[in-house]
C-alpha cells in the first residue's frame, strides 16, 4: 500500500475542524483518514481499515482501539488506561454500530465526506458531529479491534479536568 503525505499551512487558525476540512477538500484518494496529531498506529492500522471499508459498503467509518502509550507511569496514566479500557470495551459491545468514531483514528471513504458537508467548523467534538452526519447519510460507524492506534495521555489533573470537561461539553454539543 502506497501512502503519500502532503504538509499544509492554513492561512489563520482554522481550529481542528476546519484544518481538517481543508486537508481532506484537496485530497485525491478514495480513502482518508482522519487522526488525532500524536497518534502512533501499528503496523497494518491502514490495511485493516481499507478492508474493512472494502467489505461492506455501507460501512461509513471505522474507528480502532483507542490505546494509549505503553511506558506512562503514576496513578493519573493508570487512571486513564482504565477509562480507555473501558471506552473499547463499550466499542467492542456495540462494535457494527459504535456511537462515536472517535478522533484518535477512523477512516472513511472521501466521497461520504463530501456527501455529508465534511466536519462542521462550529462544534465542540468534530469527531461526534461527523459520526452522527454519516450515521445520518445512512452509513454504519463501526469498530475494528484489529486496528490499534496510541496516543499520549495528560500528565496533569489540572489537564485532564479541562480535557474531560471539554468532552463532556462537546457531547451535550
Amino acid at each position: 500500500m502506497k501512502i503519500q503525505i502532503h504538509a499544509l499551512k492554513t492561512p489563520t487558525n482554522l481550529y481542528r475542524a476546519g484544518a481538517c476540512n481543508l486537508a481532506l477538500k484537496q485530497a485525491s484518494t478514495k480513502y482518508v483518514v482522519m487522526m488525532d496529531a500524536g497518534t502512533i498506529l501499528e503496523k497494518h492500522a491502514l490495511q485493516y481499515a481499507v478492508e474493512l471499508l472494502e467489505s461492506n459498503t455501507k460501512i461509513g467509518l471505522v474507528c480502532s482501539k483507542a490505546g494509549i502509550e505503553k511506558n506512562g507511569k503514576g496513578l493519573l496514566y493508570r487512571l486513564q488506561k482504565l477509562e480507555y479500557a473501558n471506552t473499547d470495551l463499550s466499542r467492542m459491545i456495540t462494535q457494527h454500530n459504535v456511537m462515536i468514531s472517535h478522533g484518535l483514528f477512523s477512516a472513511t471513504r472521501k466521497e461520504i465526506l463530501e456527501q455529508v458537508g465534511y466536519y462542521s467548523e462550529n462544534m465542540l467534538l468534530e469527531d461526534y458531529d461527523l459520526t452522527v452526519k454519516v450515521k445520518q447519510a445512512g452509513y454504519l460507524a463501526v469498530f475494528s479491534p484489529k486496528i490499534c492506534a496510541y496516543t499520549e495521555t495528560v500528565k496533569t489533573v489540572k489537564q485532564l479536568i479541562k480535557q474531560r470537561y471539554r468532552w463532556f461539553l462537546g457531547g451535550l454539543d
